[in-house]
């Protein structure tokens, strides 16, 4: 259980970095 819920919080901040970035792509 903790390893899915450790993967779930990795895709998150994962995908929140790749949303930041094609939010403001002249960072």
């Amino acid at each position: 259980m903790s390893i899915l819920n450790k993967a779930i919080i990795t895709g998150g901040l994962v995908m929140g970095v790749a949303f930041s970035a094609m939010a403001h792509p002249e960072l």
